[in-house]
C-alpha cells in the first residue's frame, strides 16, 4: 500500500520567483468605495427584480378577476412596473400590490443616480490613468520596456514630453504592461527577478546581517526569513546574447573563408535514410562527430582538406549533415559559446565580434539613462554584422526578442525555510502529490502496455528506437474505460464554489494508486502562500499549487547562469536522481533551442541524440539509431544501450521543445502535471487536504458578457458588468486567458481603468477563461521597502523510495 504522505521529500534548493513591482500599484488604480458603491448597487438591483416579479404577479392576477379594480390603473401600474418607475395610484389593491416595489425602485435609484455614478467612473478613470502615466513615463518602466518593445520606449519618451498616452490602445498596452510587472511572477529581468530560497537549512548556515533580516510566520511553512534590499529595481543584473542572435553572429564567422577549416565542425542529421555514398563521403561521414574541424578530419582521414570540403557539402545537400556553428542547445551562456570560437579565429570579423560580446554585457552596468544609446548601438552593430534585423517577432516580456536579454538576481537574499517548515511542506503536498503522481503513472502505465504489445505481436525481445518513436505516443482510450481523471471529476459539484477533499475521499474512490513507491517520481511544484489570515478568502486553505512541471528547475540553463552548480546544490541533485534510478542511468532527450533558454540542462545525465549529433560539453551523447527498447530486469520495458550495456532512464521533457520523442514517451518516467480540471462553464475551487490545486475557474464566451461602448463604461454598462459578475460568482479580482493571447491578464472589478481595458480585450475574441485571484493580494507575504511583491517559491519535490521502504519497514515491524 502506498504510504500515507511521509516518502515525499523536498531538495534544500528552491527557487523564489517573484514580481518585479510592488502588487500597491495596481491595487492604487482600484477603488474600495466603487466597490462597495457596486456591490450595494447590484445588491439593490437584485431585490428590485425580485419586487417587480411580485408586484407584476399581483398586478396581473388582479386583472384576471372577475370584477377587476379599475383596468385603466392596473394597466398604467403595470406599465410603470416595466419600465422600472414608482408606482402612484390611489388604489388600495395596487398600492399593496406595489407598496415593495416601490421601496425597492427608490432605494435603487437612489444608488445609481444616473449623473452621479457617471462622473465617479469618469473621475475614477482619470485618476487611475494619471496613476498608470506617472508609472509609463518613469525611467523605471521605460527601462523595463526597453527589450520587449522599441515602440512602447518610443511611446513611453513621448508621453514624458508632456504629449500623454496618445490614444487608447497605448493606454491599455501600459496597462498591459503594469500588470505584467506587479502581478506575475514569471517576467524575468529586473521586472521579475530570480532568487533562492533555502528549504530546511539550519540559520546557522547562512550568513547575513540581522538588521536587515524580515520573518513572516507562516501556517503551514512556519517562520520564513530573507533579506529583501527592495523590489526588482534593486536586484543585480546580467545581460546575455539572445541564442538566435549568437547562431546568426557564428554562422558569419564560420561562413567566412579564412581559417574556415580549422574552425568548422561539422555535425550529424539524423532521420533522412542514407542513400548510397561514394566511399569516401562514407568515410567522412562515419568520422563526423560534431568536435572534430573539417582540417581535423582531413588529417585523421589522410585526405586534402579539399577533399573533405566538397564531401562534407555533398552530405550537407543529402540534411545527413549540418556545416553551421551552433551554440550547444543546453548552454547556459550561448555569448560565451560565441566569445571561445570567434577568439580562436582571430579576424577582424571575429574581433568585431567579441566586442559586440563585450558591449552586451556592459549593457546590466549602464546607467539607466545611458542604456537607450547602447542598446541602439548595439542593435545597429548587430545588423551591421549580419545583414538581419536586430528585432524579431512581436513585443514579449518573457523572451528574447531583441538581440540579448536581462535577467536579475540579489534583491531577495539569504532566504530561508527551517526544517520544521520543510517537513510541514512535503506532509500538506503529500495528498495532492500522490493523487497527481497517480494520473501520471497511470498514463505511463498505459504506454508500457503499448509497447509490451507490440513485442509481443511482433514476437521479439527489443525493438529499435526509431521503430518506437514512429509509434503512438499513447495508447488508444477503450470506449468503456474510465480514466482517474474522469472519475475524479465525478466528485467535483459544479455548483458549488469550493470542493474540499481528503486522503480518505480519494482513496474511496480509488484515485491513489498502490504502486506509487515502483516508479520514480520526480516534480517541481510552484507553492504561493495564501499568507498570514489569507486563509479564509481561499477556503481554509493555506497553500495553493499553481504549477507542477515534470523538470527540475535548477538544471535550467538560464538558472545555472545566475547561480553557479554549488549554489544550486547541483551535485547533490544529480546523486538524488542517479539514485532513485540505479543502476539505469539518467538521460535526457536532445531538444532544439528556440528561446532565450531551456528549461532543463544535463549535469551528468545522458543525452540521447533523436535528430541531430551536435556535442554537448561535459556530457555523453548517444545516437537514438544505436539504441534498442527491451524490457529490462525489473521489467519496465525502456531504452537500453548495447554499446555500455547500460539501461537508459528517460526522463521526459516538455511537448514543445522542437524535437518530438512520439512512442519513446513511454519509456520515460512518469510525467508530472496540473493541466486543468474542467467541468464547463463553472469549476469551483478544488481544495485536497488543505492544498488548493486549482482555483476557481469560469469559461465564458464573450458574446456572454456585458460590454463597454467607449473608453469610460457609461453607468448603464458598468452595472451590467457587476451584475454579470456578482451572478457568476467572480470575486474582485482575477485572472482572464483570452483564445486570442497566450498569457494570462489581470482584472480588478473595482477598477474602472482595468475594467476598461478587460472590456477591450475582449472585442476581437470569441471566448475567455477566468481564475480567482489566489492568493488573495491583501495577504502577500514577501515585503520589501519599496512594497510587496507578489510571489512563488518552486520547490524540487521527488518521492522518495528509500524512505518509503525505510518507514514501511518500521510499519511492518
Amino acid at each position: 500500500m502506498t504510504d500515507l504522505g511521509v516518502s515525499w521529500s523536498a531538495f534544500r534548493t528552491a527557487l523564489l520567483r517573484s514580481a518585479g513591482f510592488p502588487f500597491d500599484w495596481l491595487k492604487d488604480l482600484s477603488s474600495s468605495e466603487l466597490e462597495d458603491r457596486s456591490t450595494r448597487l447590484v445588491a439593490a438591483h437584485a431585490q428590485r427584480e425580485r419586487a417587480r416579479d411580485e408586484a407584476l404577479d399581483a398586478l396581473w392576477a388582479m386583472r384576471g378577476d372577475p370584477h377587476p379594480t379599475d383596468l385603466t390603473a392596473l394597466n398604467r401600474a403595470v406599465r410603470r412596473v416595466g419600465k422600472g418607475q414608482v408606482v402612484a395610484e390611489s388604489h388600495t389593491a395596487i398600492i399593496e400590490a406595489t407598496l415593495r416595489w416601490n421601496d425597492a425602485v427608490t432605494h435603487f435609484d437612489s444608488l445609481s443616480h444616473s449623473t452621479e455614478l457617471s462622473m465617479i467612473l469618469v473621475a475614477e478613470y482619470e485618476r487611475a490613468a494619471g496613476l498608470l502615466l506617472k508609472h509609463f513615463t518613469s525611467n523605471y518602466f521605460k527601462d523595463a520596456v526597453l527589450l520587449s518593445s522599441p515602440s512602447m520606449y518610443e511611446a513611453c519618451c513621448r508621453a514624458s514630453d508632456g504629449r500623454g498616452f496618445r490614444g487608447s490602445q497605448r493606454e491599455l498596452a501600459a496597462y498591459r504592461f503594469l500588470q505584467r510587472f506587479c502581478a506575475k511572477n514569471e517576467t524575468g529581468g529586473a521586472a521579475g527577478p530570480l532568487n533562492l530560497i533555502s528549504v530546511g537549512v539550519a540559520r546557522a548556515d547562512i550568513v547575513t546581517s540581522s538588521d536587515e533580516y524580515l520573518r513572516v510566520d507562516d501556517p503551514v511553512l512556519g517562520r520564513i526569513e530573507y533579506a529583501a534590499a527592495g523590489d526588482g529595481r534593486s536586484a543585480e543584473r546580467r545581460t546575455f546574447i539572445s541564442y538566435w542572435a549568437a547562431r546568426e553572429l557564428g554562422r558569419l564567422l564560420g561562413s567566412s573563408a579564412v581559417g574556415a577549416p580549422e574552425h568548422r565542425r561539422p555535425f550529424r542529421l539524423f532521420g533522412a535514410p542514407t542513400p548510397e555514398l561514394a566511399a569516401v563521403d562514407a568515410r567522412v561521414l562515419d568520422r563526423i562527430d560534431g568536435r572534430r574541424s573539417i582540417r581535423t578530419l582531413a588529417a585523421e582521414l589522410d585526405l586534402p582538406v579539399e577533399t573533405v570540403t566538397t564531401s562534407v557539402s555533398r552530405l550537407t545537400d543529402l540534411a545527413l549533415v549540418e556545416d553551421n556553428w551552433r551554440a550547444p542547445y543546453f548552454t547556459r551562456d550561448a555569448g560565451e559559446d560565441l566569445r571561445i570560437y570567434a577568439a580562436g579565429i582571430d579576424t577582424p570579423e571575429a574581433r568585431d565580434v567579441c566586442q559586440f560580446i563585450a558591449d552586451v554585457r556592459s549593457f546590466a552596468q549602464a546607467k539607466l539613462e545611458d542604456r537607450p544609446a547602447l542598446m541602439s548601438a548595439i542593435t545597429h552593430d548587430f545588423s551591421r554584422l549580419t545583414g538581419k534585423p536586430a528585432w524579431r517577432g512581436p513585443g514579449r516580456l518573457k523572451g528574447d526578442r531583441a538581440v540579448f536579454y536581462e535577467e536579475a538576481r540579489g534583491n531577495i537574499r539569504d532566504a530561508r525555510i527551517g526544517s520544521a517548515g520543510a517537513r510541514q511542506l512535503s506532509e500538506r503536498l503529500s495528498t495532492a502529490l500522490d493523487f497527481l503522481a497517480s494520473l501520471a503513472v497511470e498514463e505511463r502505465a498505459a504506454g508500457q502496455l503499448l509497447l509490451a504489445r507490440e513485442l509481443a505481436s511482433r514476437n521479439v525481445s527489443e525493438l529499435t528506437a526509431a521503430e518506437v518513436r514512429d509509434m503512438a505516443a499513447k495508447a488508444p482510450l477503450v470506449p468503456e474505460h474510465t480514466t482517474m481523471r474522469q472519475r475524479f471529476l465525478g466528485l467535483v459539484d459544479p455548483s458549488a464554489s469550493c470542493v474540499d477533499l481528503s486522503r480518505a475521499d480519494l482513496a474511496d474512490a480509488g484515485l491513489i494508486r498502490e504502486d506509487l513507491d515502483d516508479w520514480p517520481i520526480f516534480g517541481a511544484a510552484d507553492l504561493m502562500l495564501t499568507g498570514p489570515g489569507g486563509g479564509e478568502s481561499a477556503g481554509g486553505a493555506s497553500m495553493i499549487l499553481s504549477e507542477l512541471h515534470h523538470i527540475w528547475p535548477p538544471l535550467a540553463s538560464w538558472v545555472r547562469a545566475l547561480y553557479d552548480d554549488r549554489e544550486l546544490g547541483n551535485q547533490e541533485l544529480w546523486q538524488t536522481v542517479a539514485a532513485e534510478l540505479a543502476p539505469a542511468v539518467p538521460t535526457m532527450q536532445e531538444i532544439v533551442r528556440k528561446g532565450k533558454a531551456t528549461d532543463s540542462s544535463p549535469y551528468g545525465h545522458t543525452v540521447l541524440c533523436l535528430d541531430t549529433g551536435l556535442p554537448l560539453p561535459d556530457a555523453v551523447t548517444v545516437p537514438a539509431d544505436r539504441i534498442v527498447v527491451r524490457r529490462w530486469q525489473n521489467g519496465f520495458i525502456g531504452l537500453h544501450d548495447p554499446a555500455s550495456q547500460r539501461d537508459l532512464w528517460l526522463l521526459p521533457d516538455y511537448d514543445d521543445n522542437g524535437v518530438d520523442a512520439g512512442g519513446l514517451i513511454n519509456c520515460a518516467t512518469p510525467a508530472l502535471s496540473l493541466s486543468a480540471f474542467t467541468l464547463g462553464p463553472h469549476t469551483p475551487r478544488i481544495v485536497i487536504d488543505g492544498v488548493i490545486v486549482q482555483r476557481r475557474r469560469w469559461e465564458v464566451s464573450t458574446a456572454e458578457i456585458p460590454s463597454g461602448s467607449s473608453r469610460v463604461p457609461t453607468d448603464r454598462e458598468w452595472l451590467a458588468l457587476q451584475v454579470w459578475r456578482h451572478e457568476h460568482g467572480l470575486p474582485r479580482r482575477a485572472y482572464f486567458w483570452l483564445d486570442t493571447e497566450r498569457k494570462p491578464m489581470f482584472i480588478d472589478f473595482s477598477s474602472v481603468l482595468s475594467v476598461s481595458n478587460f472590456q477591450r480585450c475582449l472585442r476581437p475574441a470569441q471566448s475567455v477563461v477566468l481564475t480567482e485571484a489566489q492568493p488573495d493580494p491583501e495577504h502577500l507575504w514577501l515585503r520589501t521597502k519599496d512594497g510587496t511583491l507578489t510571489a512563488e517559491i518552486r520547490t524540487l519535490l521527488w518521492r522518495d523510495r528509500r524512505r518509503a521502504s525505510a518507514t514501511a519497514m518500521v510499519h511492518t515491524g
